[in-house]
């Protein structure tokens, strides 16, 4: 699967010519807000810890696209970072700190009119997280996994410029964590708006 999804985002992005709105190359940026649940297992005689965190998050992305008789095909790498810390103060006292961002997605869609577009977004993604349990040796860095599904909308407002907002939701299948804590789960909600410019 992830094969499958960096493949298509690559060919998408840069196998179209700009022959319709939304068609060639863009880059966007994108503010939002960022939710993560998860669990850190227990470890020797530290219990489960759960966790549910909120912030906002800066993300930049460059893809492209192109329409295929009304549907509009397209891929896209995107970058970001996250601000959202949270001190959990249930015993052992802990703290989590999202971090780092990276992802490409394929997007499938079509257009309202000529100056909307509306589409599904399916993405591989990678998170950072700092983790630190106080009393014990589980700390460090959290390192995730997740499948991306998501729906968006883009809508120019010149010739060239557009402003976007999306949401999606990632559900982990991989994660690294510090040495004493190897099974922990984390899953993201995510809420953008942003302004782009189509090339």
């Amino acid at each position: 699967m992830k094969k499958i999804v960096l493949g298509t985002a690559l060919l998408a992005a840069v196998s179209c010519g700009a022959s319709a709105h939304f068609s060639g190359g863009y880059g966007e940026l994108d503010v939002g807000y960022v939710s993560t649940s998860g669990k850190i297992a227990k470890t020797s005689n530290k219990p489960k810890v759960s966790y549910n965190q909120s912030g906002f998050g800066l993300f930049g992305k460059v893809g492209g696209g192109c329409n295929h008789s009304g549907v509009y095909v397209g891929g896209e790498f995107q970058f970001g970072r996250a601000f959202s810390k949270k001190e959990y103060k249930s015993s052992p006292k802990s703290n989590l700190a999202r971090q780092w961002n990276v992802g490409a997605a394929v997007r499938v869609g079509g257009h309202l009119d000529n100056d909307v577009l509306l589409y599904g977004r399916l993405g591989i993604e990678g998170d950072t997280y700092s983790f630190l349990r106080q009393g014990a040796k589980d700390r460090g860095t959290v390192l995730t996994y997740s499948l991306v599904p998501g729906v968006g909308a883009n809508m120019m407002i010149t010739h060239n410029m557009y402003v976007s907002a999306e949401v999606d939701y990632g559900v982990s299948f991989k994660r690294t964590s510090p040495a004493a804590s190897k099974a922990s789960n984390f899953n993201s909600t995510r809420a953008t708006i942003g302004i782009g410019y189509k090339f």
